[in-house]
């Protein structure tokens, strides 16, 4: 299994999965890596594991949960379809239409989505599409930023 390390303030802290021994590092030489950075750990308990040194701004959970989205042009929506939303953070989230679309970088999607909570919590925000990858998973921006709320109880619940 690969752990998830956030990076903040160019420090990384890795937990050993086994003894719950902590090291931290300078992470000022990754900052800039595009791509994602996948290290070998060994622990002083002789524990090996694997981790994945996360660079994102805020907190993304891995999720599955079925959503809807309407895409606009000129004001008008002119597609309307069903998703996967495949995870989520308090800046955007990430999912996989239904069906093939013609979805562009740039494009401003409404998004719908109930959480998974017991009150199944509406999610109802504008997005902007920020990339689309070669599996057509669609990640997206929220327009406008907020405190985390709803959101933050999935994400650190």
């Amino acid at each position: 299994m690969t752990h998830k390390v956030f990076i903040l303030n160019n420090k990384a802290t890795f937990i050993c999965p086994k003894c719950d021994n902590v090291k931290t590092i300078d992470a000022t030489p990754y900052a800039k890596t595009r791509s994602k950075v996948e290290v070998n750990c060994k622990c002083p308990c002789g524990h090996f594991f694997k981790a994945i040194m996360e660079r994102r701004n805020y907190l993304r959970k891995d999720i599955m949960l079925p959503g809807i989205y309407c895409r606009f042009s000129n004001g008008e929506e002119i597609e309307k379809g069903q998703m996967v939303v495949m995870n989520l953070s308090r800046a955007g989230l990430k999912f996989k239409p239904r069906v093939q679309t013609a979805f562009q970088v740039g494009d401003r999607l409404h998004i719908v989505i109930n959480l998974n909570d017991p009150e199944k919590t509406l999610i109802d925000k504008m997005a902007t599409i920020m990339n689309i990858n070669d599996e057509s998973n669609v990640g997206m921006e929220f327009c406008e930023k907020e405190s985390y709320g709803k959101i933050g109880a999935l994400l650190f619940g």
